[in-house]
């Protein structure tokens, strides 16, 4: 089931193995390790998603591409999430870190999970929605 693309209400499902609660509770929350979804931070406010998935297109097959906007104003957040069809992308990205779109450098990091961010030290963005 993890190979496969589920969709649920128009959306794709990233779907992830389960670890027990004893086993994080014994040895600490797993570090993430292979993902198929980045964190992009630093997007200018006048790129586009289409911009966005196009630019992120040519290093794999995109799945998703979503630039978070602000519930109240609609206005772009200046971050993002892709998701790819698989994890070699991410790899390549991630080593690279920095990357130019639309003239302006935005930080690409693997996305992670809410619950995990406070853990790794961090609180500074990379949270999955």
């Amino acid at each position: 089931i993890l190979s496969e693309k589920l969709e649920l209400d128009g959306r794709v499902l990233d779907c992830k193995p389960a670890v027990p609660r004893d086993e994080i509770e014994a040895n600490g929350l797993p570090q993430v390790q292979k993902t198929r979804k980045i964190f992009v931070g630093g997007i200018s406010q006048d790129t586009t998603e289409l911009d966005f998935r196009k630019f992120f297109q040519a290093f794999g097959n995109v799945v998703e591409a979503k630039i978070m906007t602000d519930g109240m104003t609609g206005r772009p957040r200046g971050f993002g999430f892709v998701t790819f069809d698989n994890e070699d992308p991410v790899e390549v990205i991630c080593a690279k870190h920095h990357l130019s779109l639309n003239g302006k450098q935005v930080e690409c990091k693997k996305a992670v999970p809410k619950g995990r961010m406070d853990s790794r030290g961090g609180g500074d963005g990379g949270g999955a929605q």
